[in-house]
């Protein structure tokens, strides 16, 4: 049998419970969040690792249970097939847990199903259809990276971008804004220089020379004609084939619904740059972009990969840029204070080690950086 628990968020989960009659795992942590960059890492809460699948060998006596029965001690199921757990209605890497109570271990209800049930039938496919992420493209020489703030790119794409650099590809940073309203205790006249200058200390460690800022203001950008035409600008300016940006949907991880709600002003710009991969090769779009400033169009761009999405389809190799991605991420001293009480290093190489290694399930083992990639026959040009 296969228990399905339902949780208090009434989303459905499918597991393999422990020998001690607890879910291992964790709900992802909740971090000070002042407004602007640092949303990868609540893209990837999970520095907790989820346990290995068992051996073929690995049966247990089955215990019945009833349906809608509250099962307060050991939980346990028939191991039928080796297979990895299964989420659904929770986010990628959530693994439901019992959590410790004040009087002992919380009781949840479950269901007993066959793992011949059409639901669960439909939800192991799903996870072998989603279990391999594919090789990032690498048959490319200029890359653009578009985000809203200073720190979105290190905590999630930086270990890619070291390697990417290293082979003698070219990558430019253009951030929407400075950053100048993510720390509560630094005026925003004040900030905003600071975390400018560390976004391209940043940025150098990992091979990036150049920088470009928007100069929109933090924490309220919108989503518009203005904000697709200045991106659509930088890309006919640098002429990317490879187009990054960051998670534009409403929430961080959930795929199946919950999760963590986005940011306005990641949304906009990782939504806007999406449109603008398009308008780029369109002539008749902004056509100011050429009779003003003689840009010329672009429909060169390939890809465009999304970072943090909550549905990646490839993944780029972490392993070789790790450690520089530890050191760019650790060049936003300013926000890393304000963020977290523990020793700026260790926050940062526990964070990013954790997040490699959890996307490493689908990429054969090796810390990955993971990407939803979306390819020019995929973008629209109107």
């Amino acid at each position: 049998m296969v228990l399905v628990q339902m949780g208090q968020d009434h989303g459905l989960h499918v597991g393999r419970s422990d020998a001690g009659g607890r879910q291992d795992g964790r709900q992802p942590p909740r971090h000070r969040s002042p407004a602007g960059g640092g949303a990868l890492r609540r893209a990837y809460p999970g520095v907790h690792q989820h346990p290995a699948a068992a051996g073929p060998g690995d049966r247990e006596t089955p215990e019945v249970q009833q349906p809608g029965s509250v099962r307060p001690g050991r939980a346990r199921i028939e191991q039928r097939r080796a297979r990895p757990v299964v989420h659904v209605g929770a986010g990628e890497g959530d693994v439901p847990r019992f959590e410790e109570a004040a009087g002992g271990v919380q009781q949840r209800h479950y269901l007993s199903m066959s793992v011949h049930s059409p639901i669960v039938r439909l939800m192991t496919e799903q996870t072998d259809q989603q279990a391999l992420l594919q090789p990032m493209p690498t048959d490319w020489t200029r890359a653009l990276a578009v985000v809203a703030h200073p720190d979105d790119l290190e905590y999630g794409c930086a270990a890619a971008i070291a390697d990417w650099t290293d082979g003698g590809r070219e990558v430019v940073y253009l951030l929407a804004t400075r950053g100048e309203a993510g720390i509560d205790s630094i005026a925003p006249d004040a900030c905003g220089p600071l975390r400018e200058a560390e976004q391209r200390a940043s940025a150098a460690v990992v091979g990036v020379s150049e920088v470009e800022f928007l100069d929109y203001r933090d924490g309220v950008v919108e989503y518009g004609l203005d904000l697709r035409r200045d991106i659509a600008a930088a890309i006919r300016r640098h002429r990317p084939e490879l187009l990054i940006t960051l998670n534009h949907r409403d929430t961080w991880g959930g795929a199946q619904g919950g999760g963590f709600w986005n940011t306005p002003d990641h949304k906009a710009v990782g939504r806007a740059t999406l449109d603008a991969a398009g308008d780029a090769g369109n002539r008749w779009i902004f056509t100011e972009l050429l009779s003003e400033q003689g840009l010329e169009p672009w429909n060169g761009v390939r890809w465009v990969a999304v970072a943090g999405s909550n549905t990646p389809t490839h993944a780029a190799d972490a392993g070789p840029g790790l450690e520089r991605s530890v050191k760019s991420l650790l060049e936003h001293k300013a926000y890393i204070e304000v963020l977290t009480d523990q020793d700026p290093e260790e926050y940062v190489r526990t964070f990013l080690t954790g997040n490699v290694r959890q996307a490493a399930v689908r990429f054969g083992g090796r810390p990955a950086v993971p990407f939803e990639v979306f390819p020019a026959d995929r973008i629209p040009l109107v």
